[in-house]
């Protein structure tokens, strides 16, 4: 039994402070579209032993701390009155480089999720998938539909873009060589967040909130990883417009 589990693109992404200025528990603005062309693949099978193994051939993976181990954990305590049998194993064939800025951390989580309840024949209520999206991260709950959205607040709150997009005039770039760590790239936002807010790159100027095309995590996540800049600048040559996927190392381009 397997499943796949897809990507996203952010055409605009806004960040704001949450409670208290927690960097933790950030607010979010953005417009998400669907990312098809790349796609993890998520199987499970019976194992003879009654043991839980998790699969994988990507050596910077961490077998233990990873959204898919504990979408495992979450899947079996939540469920844990059914006595289910924990005798399967959960394999990832990784399509997606890892910290690429495409979701695919949620994905992987609510993907999975989805395909231990058909494994193990469990009704999903909505409002169990809900709560368990949101767990996830903030991009969680887009993966429920996988469909255009804005996403905002903590990322519980989605309302489906309606108007259609031309999907063949985006270009993405994916790096697989850079590794961006979001958490660096947030405390670095959040550190000069006026700084950043004032200088964040507006890459078409229109009246049109949602074609803004702007990424605030765009610029310190060049500032702590100049490598990605010269990727961006090599791009412009080739693009008119660029703009970095979220806080990792992909970036849409089109003309």
């Amino acid at each position: 039994m397997q499943i796949n589990s897809y990507g996203k693109i952010n055409l605009y992404l806004k960040v704001k402070k949450g409670k208290n200025n927690n960097i933790q528990h950030y607010k979010l603005d953005s417009l998400i579209i669907p990312y098809n062309e790349i796609y993890d693949i998520i199987k499970i099978k019976e194992n003879e032993d009654d043991k839980i193994r998790f699969i994988h051939k990507q050596k910077i993976l961490d077998p233990y701390r990873n959204s898919i181990v504990k979408t495992i954990k979450y899947f079996f305590n939540e469920h844990r009155k059914l006595e289910l049998k924990k005798n399967i194993s959960v394999e990832i064939i990784k399509n997606a480089p890892l910290k690429s800025g495409l979701g695919y951390v949620e994905s992987n989580a609510i993907a999975t999720y989805r395909l231990l309840h058909q494994y193990y024949n469990i009704g999903l209520k909505q409002t169990n998938l809900y709560r368990f999206a949101q767990t996830t991260g903030v991009n969680g709950v887009f993966f429920l539909y996988n469909k255009p959205a804005f996403l905002k607040g903590y990322g519980g709150k989605i309302k489906f873009y309606e108007k259609e997009i031309n999907l063949h005039q985006f270009k993405v770039i994916t790096n697989s060589d850079i590794k961006p760590d979001s958490g660096k790239v947030l405390n670095k936002f959040f550190a000069n967040y006026k700084y950043y807010i004032k200088n964040a790159k507006t890459h078409i100027e229109n009246d049109n909130e949602e074609n803004k095309y702007i990424n605030h995590l765009e610029i310190p996540c060049f500032d702590l990883y100049p490598k990605l800049y010269s990727r961006y600048i090599k791009l412009k040559k080739n693009y008119k417009h660029v703009m970095l996927i979220g806080s990792g190392a992909s970036f849409l381009c089109f003309n």
